[in-house]
């Protein structure tokens, strides 16, 4: 059984209760004359913005710089050294980065570590 979301109610508003420490109520209030609104009314936004999907922004692709070339230049080097059987301590020693920064960029290339490969 499939479930369809309910349309938003927007009829007549359902009064409630709620308790509040004084310094929060402070806030609340002062942002509340800020913008010229009844307490109440900032309270119903922040309800109403912490409900409401807000749509994801999708991420712009990184133009190729050279920079871009060097990151590349730089995982081209550590797949020919992880071949090479080195581990990630040496190949960090000859391209400039740190063992864990080159783990991390191994494991995100799906490159296994020179300690886990088969025997032959």
């Amino acid at each position: 059984m499939t479930m369809r979301p309910r349309p938003i109610d927007d009829s007549p508003i359902v009064p409630v209760r709620s308790s509040l420490r004084p310094s929060t109520f402070r806030i609340f209030d002062a942002r509340a004359r800020e913008l010229g609104v009844d307490i109440g009314v900032l309270l119903s936004r922040l309800a109403d913005r912490a409900v409401t999907p807000k749509p994801r922004r999708r991420a712009a692709a990184k133009p190729l710089t050279a920079t871009r070339s060097a990151v590349d230049e730089v995982d081209r080097r550590i797949v020919e050294l992880n071949a090479q059987r080195l581990s990630d301590r040496q190949i960090g020693e000859r391209v400039g980065l740190h063992q864990t920064a080159v783990s991390r960029r191994r494991r995100l290339m799906g490159i296994p570590s020179p300690g886990r490969w088969p025997q032959s």
